[in-house]
């Protein structure tokens, strides 16, 4: 309810700025700054413009939603820090269906060995197949030290695959139960986590994350936090209600949450969400003008003006004729 009435009041005071029926002087100012006030309190460091960022994913296709996954990197020079793990592999992960994708953790083990001593370099995984990035590398990295954290995995409101574990997970701001579909954190503790134990390649890849962040111990050793407020990343399931295009900020929001996140994951059956949010984001809407088109599209509109002539040239001749 407190979402519904911040979001239909900042929408009814840009329909009345729009309509010149109020001014600025008053308090409509502050009634706008209000609701995204939450992301201004946390800048982005220039001064972490030099901090390593490794990025890796899973992919075993080089298919449309990768490409995708990879033009949003591309926008905010990301590209180069990516690192794709199984690409034109086989499978071994089960069927995702069902628990599984154990594949992902032993893969990502085997690259991470490399980088296992480094104590400053900051690794991220994400999907590629139902992930777009929304933000570059310095405000990636400024919101992660700001968490406090170790090691940051996103948050979900749906527990999964063991409900049983629910009595486990500690009481967080925002959403409570783990999604292993993003995740960040320092090299060396990333490193601790993926040899927490062994798993076969069709063991569920989240139940083993689950398995370390219930951990007590383990998670206070190590500091592991989950993103319950979408900080950085934004699980679609449960909660394409709170994700808005975003006023004046040009950015995805998180209007219950007061958040901007970073990373957007059509995780579960969002896949058509994430489509839509996908083709004005990254860099697709303007919040002044509407929509000025997906990135792809930007790319593909020189040729398809020049194709739309041609035809009408034809179409002329033809009824000329």
């Amino acid at each position: 309810k407190q979402w519904y009435q911040r979001r239909v009041r900042v929408t009814s005071v840009l329909l009345l700025l729009v309509n010149g029926l109020i001014s600025v002087e008053n308090d409509v100012e502050a009634v706008v700054e209000d609701a995204i006030s939450a992301e201004d309190i946390t800048p982005a460091d220039p001064t972490l413009a030099d901090s390593k960022l490794v990025i890796f994913t899973v992919a075993t296709e080089e298919n449309d939603p990768f490409l995708r996954f990879v033009r949003s990197l591309k926008i905010y020079n990301l590209d180069a820090n990516l690192e794709t793990l199984g690409m034109d592999q086989d499978w071994l992960g089960g069927n995702m269906e069902k628990p599984g994708g154990g594949f992902k953790v032993n893969l990502l083990k085997k690259a991470m060995e490399k980088y296992k001593d480094e104590e400053d370099t900051i690794v991220m995984f994400t999907d590629s197949y139902d992930v777009i990035f929304l933000a570059d590398k310095t405000e990636i990295i400024t919101k992660f030290k700001q968490t406090g954290s170790n090691f940051l995995i996103s948050a979900e409101s749906w527990l999964w695959p063991d409900e049983s574990l629910e009595s486990q997970y500690p009481t967080i701001e925002g959403k409570k139960y783990l999604c292993s579909g993003g995740m960040i954190g320092y090299a060396k503790t990333f490193w601790e986590i993926l040899n927490y134990k062994t798993i076969e390649n069709t063991y569920d890849d989240q139940l083993y994350y689950t398995h370390v962040y219930l951990d007590p111990e383990f998670r206070a050793l190590h500091k592991i936090s989950l993103d319950g407020t979408s900080v950085i990343f934004h699980n679609l399931h449960g909660a394409i209600r709170e994700i808005d295009y975003g006023f004046g900020s040009g950015r995805l929001t998180n209007w219950e949450m007061g958040t901007m996140p970073a990373v957007l994951h059509g995780n579960g059956p969002t896949k058509i969400a994430l489509n839509r949010f996908g083709n004005y984001y990254p860099e697709g809407f303007d919040p002044l003008w509407g929509t000025r088109g997906s990135a792809s599209c930007v790319r593909r509109r020189r040729d398809a003006s020049m194709l739309t002539i041609r035809r009408i040239s034809l179409l002329f001749l033809l009824v000329s004729s």
